[in-house]
């Protein structure tokens, strides 16, 4: 188990971290993602958007496959839950072509990822597949406003 494991599933209360510890699992989970994805990740400052858990905006540093022109944005959250004595941790993605939103044929808009221990106590992301914006909370994502 790595240091940011155990400052992820700890017994003390998060709302007892500094802002530095909090960047420091921010970086990691970050760096977890990117190997994840095996993409590399822009994402919004974290100092001013940490503590107590985390809300980052991240997205793709540049489309791919030339005229198809993927590109993705998304979420990674953070949410302290039980008395700030658990992080729940996922990243909402959303797949653009030529600044357009793909969506499935059954309508799921975007991916949920999730960072969960395993057996061995460690952390890593898994997919848990593509689901509908069925309460229409993520209108922000409609377009792709491509930025570096």
């Amino acid at each position: 188990m790595t240091k940011i494991d155990e400052l992820i599933w700890t017994e003390f209360s998060f709302k007892e971290y500094s802002t530095q510890q909090w960047v420091e699992i921010v970086e990691s989970i970050l760096e977890q993602l990117r190997l994840f994805l095996n993409l590399p990740i822009n994402h919004e400052p974290l100092e001013g958007n940490v503590g107590e858990g985390f809300c980052i905006d991240i997205w793709s540093p540049k489309p791919l496959l030339g005229t198809l022109a993927l590109s993705w944005k998304g979420i990674l959250g953070g949410q302290v839950l039980n008395d700030g004595r658990r992080l729940d941790i996922s990243a909402t993605l959303f797949l653009y072509s030529q600044h357009k939103k793909l969506v499935t044929k059954s309508g799921a808009s975007f991916l949920e990822l999730v960072y969960a221990r395993d057996n061995s106590g460690k952390g890593n992301w898994r997919a848990d597949g593509w689901l509908p914006d069925e309460y229409w909370e993520y209108e922000f994502f409609d377009k792709d406003d491509y930025r570096e």
